[in-house]
């Protein structure tokens, strides 16, 4: 009801917020002054389906429509004039189907070079060469550790959300101070801020997630990203690139691979996006950090 007593300029809300109060009768008021709809983050928050999505997800869909969706679709069925716009860093063909299937008539712009990283992220990669994935994360966090020259923190980002929870012992396991990303720090302002504070005051040395729960989130000093498998496009790894090397700070951004195939996709990733990927062993990784651990152990 504030929504609707006040007469705000602009409103931000949540798609269910919003729909809430467009029960109101009063609303129809609202709807024909509205000039601009903004949805930032439209890929996430419209999660289309795909073309291979199941015939039980393409049902539950209709039966539950998205409640963004929902919102847009009432606004412009009340006021047709009202001006679209949708912020997204992935526009894929089941974002570009849905839209179509709305009739919302949309023209696309891109801001900036839509394959531009900032040039003062260093790519690196290294092949682990049979040793086990998590030794292999802990050195190249150990090695950033101890050069100190990049910021506070690590993001290491894993294919699959099955094997997070047991990654992260495994890390823990290895002295490091690790935490999982969980989908609710995603909407929880409270939780999200708390792993942001600990993470920058260097009590956090490792967040553990995947791309898609990491979304929207900001992580200002983040010092490096770690990849345990190559991205299969451009746009992935510019996004989980982007988290590192803000505000001109320097960052580190590792891809590990484990066979030819991955060893290659990295190979054509550097040559598309046109940046040199510098390449690490693994072994020396474990054994230079080892060797600095006897060597500080010697000196106590």
């Amino acid at each position: 009801s504030s929504l609707l007593d006040n007469h705000p300029t602009v409103v931000i809300a949540m798609p269910k917020q919003i729909s809430k109060a467009l029960e109101d009768d009063r609303s129809e008021k609202l709807l024909n002054e509205l000039e601009w709809v903004v949805v930032d983050e439209a890929d996430r928050v419209l999660k289309p389906l795909s073309k291979y999505a199941s015939s039980k997800e393409k049902m539950s869909r209709k039966r539950h429509q998205n409640p963004t969706e929902a919102v847009v679709n009432r606004v412009v069925s009340a006021n047709p004039y009202t001006q679209l716009v949708f912020v997204s860093a992935t526009v894929n063909n089941p974002l570009r189907s849905l839209m179509r299937r709305n009739g919302w008539s949309l023209d696309r712009v891109r801001v900036g070079n839509p394959f531009q990283i900032p040039t003062q992220i260093e790519h690196k990669f290294v092949d682990r060469e049979g040793l086990k994935l998590s030794d292999t994360v802990a050195a190249i966090v150990a090695r950033a550790k101890e050069k100190g020259r990049v910021g506070k923190g690590t993001i290491v980002f894993l294919m699959d959300y099955l094997y997070v929870p047991d990654f992260e012992m495994s890390l823990r396991s290895r002295g490091l101070k690790a935490e999982t990303l969980h989908e609710v720090a995603q909407h929880h302002v409270t939780v999200r801020d708390t792993l942001v504070k600990r993470m920058i005051e260097g009590d956090l040395d490792v967040v553990l997630a995947t791309e898609a729960n990491s979304r929207g989130l900001d992580f200002p000093s983040l010092g490096q990203v770690i990849l345990t498998a190559p991205s299969e496009e451009a746009n992935s790894y510019i996004h989980l690139a982007g988290r590192t090397g803000r505000q001109g700070r320097n960052g580190e951004v590792w891809t590990i691979v484990n066979n030819e195939w991955e060893r290659e996709a990295v190979g054509k990733m550097a040559t598309y996006l046109g940046v040199p990927f510098e390449e690490h062993s693994a072994a020396e990784l474990v054994e230079s950090v080892a060797a600095r651990y006897d060597e500080e152990v010697q000196d106590e």
